[in-house]
């Protein structure tokens, strides 16, 4: 979760100047944060919830937090991104994310982001927090490694007899070391939720019950974040088909590895 680019800790006259601008932006808004990780629905779930008229995404992590990214949004100026994210980034989060435009206001972060962020924003209990998690770790790992391939991370509703094909028809090799690694960053991203699962202020949804459920669990996430309920709709659709072993060609490998780490419902039809 932590860059070598990192500061590593935050300025006071960071917080100083959060707090002023935290409370020249309250104004009646609540705040909300979806803790999640790449592949795992977040685009999807925000999509949705942005299409209630008093639900806003007011930025992305990815596009904001993330250390590594070299800003090519010119909505951020270099004043911002080079002093202000690296060295006030508490006050940087506030001003770019937060800004009031609707009763509820969110944005998405993921463990590559700035790590201080995330566990101040994990610790305060001022913001609503949405955790996501895809249980299964290959469909995961998979679509990211597809996603990669084909350069298409987002895939809209089709309109009458257009459809993309491309990540459907798309097969990857796994690279059992690589994916290994890989389970053990994600395992130890979402061990740090299990000790504030049940605040008050935390609603936790896995990707499987997000996508067989997705209009009762996106009610239940909009009376939690305090408004009343709509019918919403995403213009996303997932992407791929339903059985990860579609897009492995190394499908045997694959299967005796999830077996042998004890989760061969990885493998299985239908699983998310």
């Amino acid at each position: 979760m932590n860059s070598k680019r990192e500061y590593p800790f935050l300025l006071p006259i960071d917080f100083l100047i959060y707090k002023i601008l935290f409370n020249l932006n309250q104004k009646d808004v609540s705040r909300y944060i979806l803790f999640s990780n790449n592949r795992s629905g977040s685009t999807l779930l925000m999509s949705t919830l942005e299409s209630h008229s008093k639900i806003s995404l007011s930025g992305d992590g990815g596009e904001i937090l993330n250390i590594n990214n070299t800003f090519q949004n010119k909505k951020i100026s270099k004043f911002e991104k080079i002093i202000l994210r690296n060295f006030l980034p508490l006050s940087f989060t506030e001003k770019k994310c937060f800004r009031p435009k609707t009763k509820i206001i969110g944005f998405k972060i993921f463990p590559n982001h700035y790590s201080h962020i995330h566990k101040y924003f994990l610790n305060n209990r001022k913001y609503k927090k949405i955790i996501l998690e895809r249980k299964n770790r290959l469909a995961m790992y998979t679509s990211k490694e597809v996603a990669r391939k084909t350069k298409k991370w987002l895939k809209e509703k089709s309109v009458g007899s257009q459809t993309d094909s491309s990540s459907k028809n798309t097969a990857v090799e796994i690279n059992l070391n690589r994916f290994e690694s890989y389970i053990k960053r994600v395992d130890k991203y979402y061990d740090q939720f299990s000790s504030i699962i049940k605040r008050d202020e935390v609603f936790y949804v896995t990707y499987k019950n997000l996508i067989e459920g997705k209009k009762e669990v996106i009610q239940k996430i909009v009376t939690f974040l305090g408004v009343e309920n709509k019918n919403l709709v995403s213009n996303l659709e997932k992407q791929g088909s339903k059985n990860v072993l579609d897009h492995i060609t190394n499908k045997s490998e694959v299967i005796e590895y999830c077996n042998d780490i004890g989760h061969p419902e990885w493998t299985s039809q239908n699983s998310y």
